[in-house]
């Protein structure tokens, strides 16, 4: 037999074999009831369910036997109708945290009652789910990240890929032993981890290559101040001897400090502060989301150094190990908001300018 390889007629074909399907075992129900046999075994021997037995019966004792000939479609009009597309409209400009306020919100708005099921069925259908907020500072100026991003990030990333400098991006991260990271794991019943109780935190400032993704680091287990970043510095001076290195960074005061400056200046280091407020620019941020979900997401250390080498191992097997997942964080593409603070899509042809 051939085979089908056409979509649509593989579409066709299925529809077809059951309304066979559903047909036959009408019409096998409709002869077994017409000659007399119980309900019971008429069902059971045709394999339609009861419900649908006692409407066949209705149908042959009416007299409308073509009624076991027709296919329902199976779905039913929609209830909202036409006001499907102001809802979508009203659930993207609010705040709907419950299935119960959109339906109250849709009831004051339309007079409709609509139960939750068949309003979730509405949501799912329109591409709407239960998704968590993401953080976004207040005072940040979109505007100006998007200028930074397009007239001065932009073109430092393209030299970088050109091999014409190092482009690097800094910051710190600070893990606290004892704070609780639970996480989430695939399992039937809930699970519980244990944590520490006490505070300890280790710090950790890196740097991150834009191109190679190798990192750089400095710890320690008392606060980053100027003297972590000026041994930063001095560090990259030395990997990257005789090479344009550029840093971008935020503006944390130990970061903007003239100890900082002059040693960058020194050095022949040029740094890049980025807009206040963007930590959505600043892409080892992405960096640090990864460590703590490899390496503390459902994981219980019992003790500060094992905590402290769990870290460094995570961030040396990250380049080692798992450069790929590097790739994927440290590209091009960031995320810019409009002057609501909603999402603006990555639009690829700031990439290749006409």
């Amino acid at each position: 037999m051939e085979t089908l390889t056409n979509p649509k007629e593989t579409l066709i074909q299925a529809l077809t074999l059951t309304f066979c399907k559903t047909v036959i075992k009408r019409i096998v129900f409709a002869v077994l009831y017409v000659y007399g046999v119980g309900l019971p075994e008429a069902v059971a021997f045709s394999g339609i369910c009861e419900k649908s037995a006692r409407k066949y019966r209705g149908m042959l004792n009416s007299g409308d036997s073509c009624g076991l000939l027709r296919i329902s479609s199976g779905t039913r009009p929609s209830k909202l109708g036409s006001v499907e597309e102001l809802i979508c409209a009203e659930l993207d400009k609010g705040m709907y945290r419950t299935l119960r306020q959109i339906k109250l919100k849709v009831k004051e708005l339309f007079g409709i009652e609509i139960s939750r099921g068949r309003l979730s069925v509405f949501l799912k259908a329109n591409g709407y789910r239960i998704l968590r907020c993401a953080s976004l500072p207040a005072k940040a100026d979109f505007a100006e990240q998007r200028r930074y991003y397009r007239e001065e990030m932009m073109p430092l990333m393209a030299a970088a890929k050109r091999n014409e400098l190092v482009l690097q991006y800094m910051d710190a991260a600070h893990f606290v032993y004892g704070t609780p990271t639970p996480g989430a794991v695939y399992t039937k019943i809930r699970r519980a981890i244990r944590t520490f109780n006490g505070r300890l935190r280790h710090n950790v400032l890196a740097s991150v290559d834009f191109v190679t993704k190798a990192v750089t680091t400095v710890a320690n287990d008392t606060y980053i101040t100027a003297v972590e970043v000026v041994a930063m510095l001095e560090k990259l001076a030395v990997q990257y001897a005789g090479k344009t290195i550029v840093i971008i960074l935020d503006n944390a005061r130990y970061q903007r400090c003239e100890a900082v400056k002059a040693c960058a200046e020194r050095l022949g280091i040029l740094l890049g502060y980025l807009p206040t407020y963007s930590p959505n620019l600043n892409l080892i941020e992405r960096f640090w989301k990864y460590i703590k979900s490899e390496v503390l997401n459902a994981a219980y250390l019992d003790s500060f150094d094992k905590f402290k080498l769990a870290i460094a191992n995570g961030i040396h097997d990250s380049f080692t190990y798992h450069k790929d997942r590097l790739d994927s964080l440290f590209t091009f593409k960031v995320q810019l908001f409009d002057d609501q603070g909603l999402s603006i899509p990555f639009d690829h042809a700031l990439l290749f300018p006409s």
